[in-house]
């Protein structure tokens, strides 16, 4: 037996669509407001059905998948303005010849994918080294050619880039780009997120938002924030304690809410996170742990601060 989704769903969890061909269509083509809307309609239509007694189950699995499919169409789009950019640096002028596409054409790119709960450690073809977190995303060539060094990006990354004042580095993230010559940044954009986050430890970068119309020059132990919604962008001065550590088993969240805390407990650890409690999601927090040892570690000391119940389920944990 089957029923209409609406029928058992409450109204405020009318957020999400199940139709995912439908989606994955008409998702690239919208802001994000338009995006949403959009959800909202497809999750309310009549012709959404599952199983009888399912719902719950089927809604909580949703918002795991469509959040990987924002990510998925987010780099799709990145992968073409990659090859767009291939082509154009095929079409130039040496000794007084054009270079047609064909050389273009050639150029190889590996795309590298970090699951939840992991970590990888990349050496690029320039000697620069990247660790990407959980549900990262990086493409770069096999080697780098032309005046410019670029790669294509989201999630989290400690970049440590091989200096050559000759060949800026460019990290491409979803309409931000981060230029340097020779430098240590790490960089926090998923999709999901709505905000980004560079933070310079060594040398300079020059940092430019979408939709902004000049690039931010930072400095070492400082940090740009962007919040895509707004548009406003903030800069801090940070410590050198307050680096970001997440890939030595740190965990630190800076006047962040519950909701956000959960995302990133959810990439480090590879569990889903359930809030029963809307008002709990908006929970602030200021934490940092040097030893982030499990995610039921920081939950507790999350707990200290502000009682919530806890149930986990397996990789399935319940906040209420």
């Amino acid at each position: 037996m089957t029923m209409n989704i609406n029928d058992r769903v409450p109204a405020e969890k009318h957020e999400r669509a199940m139709n995912m061909d439908d989606y994955r269509d008409k998702m690239a083509e919208l802001s994000a407001e338009e995006m949403e809307a959009f959800d909202r309609e497809l999750w309310n239509s009549p012709s959404m059905e599952i199983p009888d007694g399912d719902v719950e189950d089927a809604w909580d699995s949703f918002r795991m998948r469509i959040g990987r499919m924002h990510r998925r169409v987010v780099f799709r789009m990145l992968a073409v303005a990659a090859v767009v950019a291939v082509v154009f640096l095929g079409i130039g002028l040496y000794s007084g010849s054009v270079i047609g596409t064909e050389a273009a054409e050639t150029m190889k790119w590996r795309e590298v994918f970090v699951n939840y709960g992991c970590q990888k450690s990349l050496t690029l073809p320039d000697g620069s080294m990247v660790i990407a977190g959980g549900g990262s995303r990086l493409m770069y060539p096999e080697r780098f050619t032309g005046k410019e060094r670029n790669v294509y990006f989201y999630g989290e990354g400690l970049f440590n880039v091989t200096s050559d004042s000759r060949r800026p580095f460019i990290v491409n993230v979803d309409g931000t780009s981060v230029r340097v010559v020779g430098t240590k940044f790490n960089i926090k954009a998923y999709p999901e997120d709505g905000r980004q986050t560079v933070t310079l430890m060594e040398g300079k970068v020059d940092v430019t938002f979408d939709g902004s119309e000049a690039p931010l020059h930072l400095a070492s132990g400082k940090a740009a924030f962007f919040d895509r919604t707004t548009g406003e962008i903030s800069l801090y001065d940070l410590a050198e304690s307050q680096y970001p550590a997440w890939y030595k088993g740190e965990f630190d969240a800076y006047h962040s809410s519950f909701r956000q805390i959960a995302r990133d407990l959810e990439r480090i650890f590879d569990v889903r996170i359930i809030f029963r409690n809307e008002e709990l999601e908006g929970t602030m927090f200021y934490i940092s742990i040097v030893r982030a040892e499990s995610v039921d570690m920081i939950l507790e000391s999350l707990r200290n601060s502000t009682p919530f119940d806890i149930r986990r389920e397996g990789k399935v944990i319940y906040l209420e």
